[in-house]
């Protein structure tokens, strides 16, 4: 009996401690559900750091939160000292997005009366490289209540001047006086001046709109004197190259004319240069001819005068002959066919080379 009691306290105390894991196990699901759907970033997700080097926090602490045009994509992880005495803050951002942050991204410091202050980046050029892990942000800080009545005390001063510069003016304005009158005059003056100058600008703009149709009637003549050079063009080229064809035809055919009369030419001058060989020879004979004749010369006026010596005598001869019994009586003059004459009206050469009538 001890047993059994002892056995059944053992099963309700290992029943109460199961229970007891089982809420406890379900109350930590409900608390990691609940501040799950309260970060709104899903802690699964593959992120990236970013950094930020500043001069002052300005209310930025860890777990600040990070937009990109609006839209939460990550968190401040950290925020400590550098080196060169900076505040550098590190922003650990979904990688989801690195596309969209390139080089020429800034990231704003928003900060409000009521709550902390919050980053937020803007969107980058495409065109951009894309900023990687490690590589700094520029930062570009918003102005806030505070700067704005910083800047107040100078503004304040300025609207003051203009103030005084108001008030005297509505005082010269109710007492007028004489420097006050000249200034409306040259007001008054500078307004003639103005009207003038509007009419006559007036007058400007309306040649100006005169050019300007002429300028377009003109390029219309100028667009329909093109659209007639396209459609001339074509047909021009054509019976040019047509021409040209044909030229360049009568050419070549000149030119296999001109290689034909070349061809039948070349016979001839060969015939030629035999001819000129030919003639150069007879030249060399006559040169040679010459000098005999040069050397035989000297002799010629003693040859002539031997050969009249021999006429005469011949001619004596031919006397006797004549009066011989053969051929005549008496030494009368027969008119016998067969007596011989001398050659007495033949010229003769004369020792000086000429010739002489005997």
């Amino acid at each position: 009996m001890a047993e059994l009691t002892s056995s059944r306290r053992d099963r309700d105390k290992k029943f109460k401690q199961s229970v007891g894991v089982f809420i406890l196990v379900t109350m930590l699901l409900v608390l990691a559900t609940l501040w799950l759907g309260n970060s709104r970033i899903n802690p699964f997700d593959h992120k990236y750091n970013l950094l930020l080097r500043l001069d002052h926090a300005e209310g930025i602490q860890k777990e600040t939160p990070v937009t990109l045009a609006g839209i939460l994509i990550g968190n401040v992880f950290d925020v400590a000292f550098s080196t060169d005495n900076k505040i550098l803050v590190t922003i650990r951002i979904v990688t989801e997005y690195q596309d969209k942050i390139r080089g020429d991204s800034i990231i704003t410091l928003v900060r409000t009366m009521v709550g902390s202050a919050s980053l937020d980046i803007s969107l980058g050029s495409p065109e951009q490289p894309i900023l990687k892990e490690g590589q700094f942000l520029t930062l570009k800080k918003d102005a806030v209540l505070g700067d704005l009545v910083a800047q107040l005390p100078p503004k304040l001063a300025y609207l003051e001047t203009i103030l005084a510069n108001v008030a005297l003016l509505s005082q010269q304005l109710v007492n007028p006086n004489e420097k006050l009158q000249q200034s409306l005059a040259n007001v008054a003056t500078v307004t003639a001046n103005l009207t003038e100058l509007t009419g006559q600008l007036t007058s400007k703009e309306l040649h100006l709109q005169r050019s300007l149709a002429n300028l377009e009637h003109f390029s219309g003549d100028a667009a329909g004197l093109m659209g007639e050079l396209r459609v001339s063009t074509p047909k021009m080229l054509a019976r040019l190259n047509h021409s040209t064809n044909k030229s360049l035809l009568k050419v070549e055919n000149l030119l296999t004319d001109l290689q034909k009369g070349v061809q039948s030419v070349q016979p001839l001058i060969g015939q030629v240069s035999g001819l000129l060989e030919t003639t150069q020879t007879m030249a060399d004979d006559i040169a040679l001819l010459t000098g005999q004749l040069g050397r035989l010369s000297p002799k010629v006026p003693g040859l002539v005068q031997q050969g009249g010596d021999v006429l005469a005598e011949s001619e004596i001869l031919m006397k006797n002959v004549n009066n011989s019994f053969l051929f005549g009586f008496g030494g009368r003059r027969s008119h016998n066919p067969l007596v011989l004459h001398t050659p007495r009206d033949l010229p003769l050469p004369s020792p000086s080379g000429g010739l002489t009538q005997p």
